[in-house]
């Protein structure tokens, strides 16, 4: 059958080739798959590009490990909890009969459970993982957005929107922003690897260091395509923040790449940035469940929720 070629105004040099089939017959590929035939230049590794590709990737190889993970669990925004790879399943919000929506999933130390936080500062632990008090049913000045343990699994820190920090079981208090004006909103808090400092990060990309967290840069200031949503530390020093859109911003850190560095046809919006257990890689954990590994990482599966309001929010590595 005939060849058809088009254009597209909004991306420069790429062409969709599309292969029409003759009347009765199946048509060939790319039809077949529902996706146009992208064309990519050579160093892209040949035409024609995978089919999610629309352009050829700009991220730095790849180089997975199976050391990188053990497998990791996605929490879905209405406490539903996603076991993937060697990741145990321990339990959930709604397995429990308790509906409410979520923020946070953190391993414990041994990675045999995990705690989940709820957006009104209860929290719910399963498997082996610790409860040490929550600010559920608490008068608070913001709501709880965020969750992070310590390294020893026997204590964890709340963060509040207005950046308030508390802290529970063997979590030290090392400051907040709370009650200081700020250009965004905090989002996140992110431990250092020995558990005696953290930074906080805002929405602008500003980050505040607190204890022996170093401060290695930040986005605060500048233009940015889209706002900045989470925050992962490098083992060896210096962290990597994520934009909404998937970018990825490396500071004293090696970059790895990014969502919209993939070259795929369609970016889902990012949710969370984690480290690999090497420390060699990331992995970054979209809205509809799809997980992008980077660097060392070795993808261990997606997960697609159902329904329009059900959303992933939050990632966390097996230990």
């Amino acid at each position: 059958g005939p060849n058809v070629a088009e254009s597209d105004p909004s991306a420069d040099g790429l062409i969709t080739a599309f292969a029409i089939g003759a009347p009765g017959t199946t048509p060939p590929w790319p039809q077949a798959r529902k996706n146009a035939l992208h064309l990519g230049a050579d160093p892209s590794g040949g035409n024609p590009l995978p089919p999610w590709q629309c352009y050829q990737s700009t991220n730095p190889p790849a180089h997975p490990n199976p050391a990188s993970s053990k497998g990791y669990w996605l929490l879905g925004v209405d406490g539903s909890v996603y076991a993937l790879g060697g990741a145990p399943f321990y339990g959930s919000l709604p397995g429990l009969g308790i509906h409410t929506l979520t923020a946070s999933i953190a391993s414990s130390a041994s990675g045999h459970g995990y705690l989940v936080l709820g957006r009104d500062g209860g929290v719910f632990a399963f498997g082996d993982a610790g409860f040490h008090g929550s600010m559920g049913g608490a008068r608070l000045n913001a709501p709880i957005i965020g969750m992070a343990a310590t390294p020893s699994g026997n204590g964890y820190w709340l963060l509040g929107r207005d950046g308030g920090v508390f802290s529970f079981g063997d979590a030290q208090f090392y400051g907040s922003m709370g009650g200081i004006p700020l250009n965004a909103d905090v989002i996140s808090l992110l431990p250092t690897p020995s558990g005696h400092g953290y930074w906080l990060l805002a929405a602008d990309g500003g980050v505040f260091s607190f204890g022996d967290a170093h401060f290695y840069g930040s986005t605060g200031g500048m233009r940015l395509n889209a706002p900045v949503i989470s925050m992962a530390a490098h083992a060896g020093g210096g962290y990597w923040l994520l934009a909404k859109d998937g970018g990825v911003f490396s500071f004293g850190a090696s970059f790895q790449g990014s969502v919209p560095g993939s070259g795929s046809c369609d970016t889902p919006t990012g949710m969370q940035i984690r480290p690999t257990l090497t420390g060699e890689g990331y992995f970054v954990a979209a809205a509809d469940g799809e997980v992008f590994p980077f660097g060392d990482a070795q993808g261990k599966g997606d997960v697609y929720p159902k329904g329009i309001f059900d959303y992933v929010v939050d990632m966390a590595l097996n230990r």
